[in-house]
C-alpha cells in the first residue's frame, strides 16, 4: 500500500498514535522512518559487497576479546550509518547449544561469554547511532526446529545474553516457551514479553521477528493485532502489510486494541527514531582503518582444533561452490602435495586431506578424519589471508573453540 494511502486511512479512521513505518516522517522529528537490516555478518549479511567484511559472530566468540568485538561492531555501525541505516537486527544473543540451528550466527555456547560479546557488539553499534537489536528472546539456542519453517519448542532458556545489554531494541522470537506460556508463540505472548519488561527491566522497543515466517499461522491482520496486544511495539514484515494495517484499524475502532497500547508503542518508536537521528554519523566505507579492524578480527578468529597447521607446500581443494575461495587461498601458498580441503557442510568432507578447514560453523569438523583441523569462521578476503598466514607459519593462531564439537 502506498504511504499516502496509509496516511489517508489513519486520518479517515481517526486512530491516534498509529504509525506505519514506511518512510514517513514522524511527528516532532526531522528523521524519516526507520530503515533496518539484518547485518549479523557471517551466514546472515544482507549486504555482502561494498561494506567491510567481518567474520561470523562465532569467530568473535573464538577470539574472545570483547574489546575487539566492540571495535569491529563500531566500525560496522559507522558503515551502516553512512548508508542511512538506523537499525541493525543484530546481534544474535542465542546460545549455540544444545541445538545447532543458529550455528555460527551465535557467539558460542557459554552463557556468560555470549553475554559479554552481545554487550560489546551493542555498545559498538550504537555508538555510531545505529540501534542494535539482540535476538531471538528468550533464546533460540535450545531448539531442534528452525522458526523459519515451524514453531520450535523451548524447554529451557538462557536469559543472561539479553540482560543489561543497553540495546535500544530487542527482538522476540517465534518460540513455544513451555516454561512460560506453553503453546503460544513468544512473539504473541504477553507473558513472555513481561519477562523481558519486568524481570529483565528492558524499557526499549520490542520488535517481532518476521511475521511472514512459517512458525506463525493465521490471518495477517489478526497476527498483527495479537502481536501488539502482547506488547510488541514494532511489527516486522507482516505477510500482508495491507491486511495487517486494516486489522489494526478495525480492532482499534472496536476497542479490542486499546488506544493506550498504540500510544505506548508509538512513543517508544518516536524516542528510538529521535535518538537515531541525533546520533547519526557520517563516515566513509571501507577505509584502511576499517579494513585493519576486519583483518585483526579475522586473524583472531582462526582456531586450530587439532594438529600442526604449518605446511611447507600444499594444494587447496574445495567443493564446486567454494572453488573461487580455494583459488584465492592457493595464491598465497607454495604449491605442493599436502592437501588442504575447505568445507562448509558434512557433504563436503573428503578422506585423505592433511588439513580440513571449516569455513562456517565448526560442527562439521567432528566427522573429519584429517590430522589437522582448523575453524576459520569466515569466507572474507581477510579470513583467506589470515588462514594463509597460519598455514605458512607466519602467524600463530590464538582462537579457541567456543562450542563443544561432541555435543
Amino acid at each position: 500500500m502506498p504511504e499516502a494511502a496509509h496516511r489517508a486511512l489513519a486520518a479517515a479512521y481517526a486512530i491516534p498514535h498509529l504509525i506505519v513505518m514506511t518512510g514517513n516522517d514522524l511527528p516532532g522529528h526531522s528523521a524519516s522512518g526507520l530503515v533496518g537490516i539484518d547485518q549479523e555478518y557471517g551466514p546472515v549479511a544482507r549486504i555482502r559487497e561494498g561494506l567491510t567484511p567481518l567474520p561470523a559472530p562465532m569467530g568473535f566468540g573464538a577470539a574472545d576479546d570483547p574489546a575487539l568485538t566492540e571495535a569491529a561492531w563500531r566500525m560496522a555501525g559507522a558503515e551502516l550509518s553512512a548508508l542511512g541505516i538506523g537499525v541493525n537486527f543484530a546481534p544474535v544473543a542465542d546460545l549455540a547449544v544444545p541445538s545447532r540451528v543458529i550455528g555460527a550466527r551465535s557467539f558460542g555456547a557459554d552463557e556468560d561469554a555470549v553475554a559479554r560479546h552481545v554487550r560489546a557488539a551493542v555498545r559498538g553499534m550504537q555508538s555510531q547511532g545505529v540501534a542494535a537489536c539482540p535476538k531471538h528472546f528468550p533464546g533460540h539456542g535450545g531448539t531442534l526446529a528452525d522458526s523459519h519453517h515451524e514453531l520450535p519448542v523451548v524447554d529451557d532458556v538462557a536469559l543472561g545474553p539479553f540482560q543489561d545489554t543497553g540495546a535500544w531494541l530487542t527482538m522476540i522470537g517465534h518460540l513455544d516457551v513451555r516454561s512460560v506460556d506453553p503453546g503460544v508463540p513468544a512473539s504473541l505472548s504477553d507473558r513472555v514479553i513481561r519477562v523481558l519488561r519486568e524481570d529483565l527491566g528492558f524499557g526499549g522497543v520490542v520488535v517481532t521477528d518476521a511475521l511472514d515466517m512459517k512458525a506463525l499461522a493465521g490471518d495477517p491482520g489478526e497476527l498483527a493485532v495479537r502481536a501488539l496486544l502482547a506488547g510488541n511495539d514494532l511489527l516486522l514484515m507482516p505477510a500482508d502489510p495491507e491486511a495487517a494495517f486494516h486489522g489494526i484499524v478495525r480492532t482499534a475502532q472496536s476497542g479490542r486494541l486499546p488506544v493506550a497500547r498504540l500510544a505506548e508503542a508509538a512513543e517508544r518508536v518516536r524516542v528510538l527514531t529521535g535518538r537515531i537521528a541525533s546520533l547519526r554519523r557520517r563516515t566513509e566505507v571501507g577505509t584502511p582503518a576499517h579494513q585493519a579492524i576486519a583483518a585483526r578480527a579475522a586473524a583472531a578468529a582462526i582456531t586450530v582444533v587439532r594438529g600442526d597447521p604449518v605446511l611447507a607446500a600444499c594444494r587447496v581443494t574445495a567443493p564446486p561452490d567454494l572453488q573461487d575461495l580455494a583459488a584465492s587461498l592457493q595464491s598465497h601458498l607454495v604449491p605442493g602435495e599436502h592437501r588442504v580441503h575447505l568445507v562448509a557442510t558434512p557433504a563436503d568432507l573428503v578422506p585423505g586431506a592433511a588439513v580440513t578447514v571449516a569455513l562456517g560453523a565448526p560442527y562439521v569438523l567432528a566427522d573429519a578424519t584429517s590430522p589437522t583441523l582448523i575453524a576459520a569462521f569466515g569466507t572474507t578476503p581477510h579470513t583467506v589471508r589470515a588462514l594463509a598466514a597460519v598455514l605458512t607459519g607466519q602467524s600463530a593462531p590464538t582462537g579457541r573453540l567456543p562450542v563443544d564439537l561432541s555435543a
